[in-house]
């Protein structure tokens, strides 16, 4: 796997089932031992994201498939004549897609819709009020660091993950040097939720410019978003 994961290549991420199923996987597993994953859980001692439980890998599935038609999904996968998924990310370019306008995306918006409104798929293990706690503080952050740009002009980098057993590998070099050259001379901002990540980012143009520690009344436990910007 080693020798494959260093030669890893981008592509899009295609929204088949098994495409979807990998990419979740990869997400709850790069994900699981994460200080903002492990705060969120309403029982820190107990099962997670590492369980792959049923529930868990079908929001996951539905999230993977609302990202890839709302922003720019891609994955690193072997370079061989029957690829491997390594790892996936999602990049939210300032300006809507407007993919609903191509009947090609007809059936991935549908589907969305169906896991939106009908399935309504939920993660297992969060705290609802930690939730809630989390996303104000995203959308408020996001909001101010939005306003020091022009309109229209600040991708969002939302996730960047690799399977666990490629980390060390070089994939995550991969997916961010095509971060890179995606975003070309527009600036990008995103989340870190591990202090031990900032280096990483920071070799691909990124640096820290503000830090919002997330609390919880009733715990003497936070954590901490790392807000970077390219």
């Amino acid at each position: 796997m080693a020798k494959y994961a260093r030669s890893a290549q981008m592509r899009p991420l295609k929204l088949d089932s098994q495409s979807v199923s990998a990419a979740a996987k990869t997400l709850s597993l790069s994900f699981a031992s994460d200080p903002l994953i492990r705060w969120l859980n309403r029982n820190p001692n107990g099962p997670g994201w590492e369980s792959l439980e049923t529930a868990l890998q079908q929001w996951q599935e539905a999230r993977v498939r609302e990202y890839a038609v709302r922003g720019i999904g891609m994955e690193a996968v072997t370079g061989d004549e029957n690829p491997i998924s390594l790892g996936v990310c999602f990049l939210f370019p300032p300006k809507s897609q407007y993919r609903w306008l191509n009947p090609l995306w007809w059936p991935a918006h549908l589907r969305v819709l169906w896991d939106q409104y009908w399935v309504k798929p939920s993660e297992p293990f969060a705290d609802q009020k930690r939730v809630e706690t989390m996303m104000d503080t995203h959308y408020a952050s996001a909001k101010q660091i939005e306003s020091r740009y022009p309109p229209n002009s600040l991708y969002y980098l939302e996730i960047a993950a690799v399977r666990p057993d490629t980390q060390g590998m070089g994939v995550g070099g991969s997916i961010m040097r095509w971060v890179i050259d995606q975003l070309g001379d527009s600036p990008c901002f995103l989340e870190c939720t591990n202090e031990k990540n900032i280096g990483f980012y920071e070799k691909y143009g990124f640096k820290l410019v503000d830090e919002k520690k997330l609390m919880d009344t009733t715990s003497p436990t936070s954590t901490t978003f790392y807000y970077m910007v390219r």
